[in-house]
């Protein structure tokens, strides 16, 4: 399945644009912006499912664990999604 998201995830970065103002939209957006709209989709089903306020709150220190995961996760993604962009699936699979 990763495989398969990989592949769209290209087709959709390098896709041409299509006649119409919605679509000339969704296949130009930067790379940040696809991704944060793709990481808000998951947050949401991941929030429901989860339900995380309820519970023992997190302390200060879990919340800057979070927070630095959280923003090595966005690197990471960011950093794969430029190399996915620039070589192509098979090379960023590699």
């Amino acid at each position: 399945s990763r495989v398969l998201a990989v592949f769209l995830t290209f087709d959709y970065l390098t896709s041409p644009i299509v006649t119409g103002t919605a679509s000339r939209m969704l296949t130009t957006l930067p790379l940040p912006i696809f991704l944060l709209l793709a990481m808000t989709g998951a947050s949401i089903v991941l929030l429901l499912l989860q339900k995380p306020w309820q519970g023992k709150p997190l302390g200060v220190a879990g919340l800057q664990d979070v927070v630095v995961g959280g923003a090595l996760l966005a690197l990471t993604l960011y950093v794969y999604g430029a190399g996915l962009r620039a070589c192509g699936p098979m090379r960023a699979l590699l």
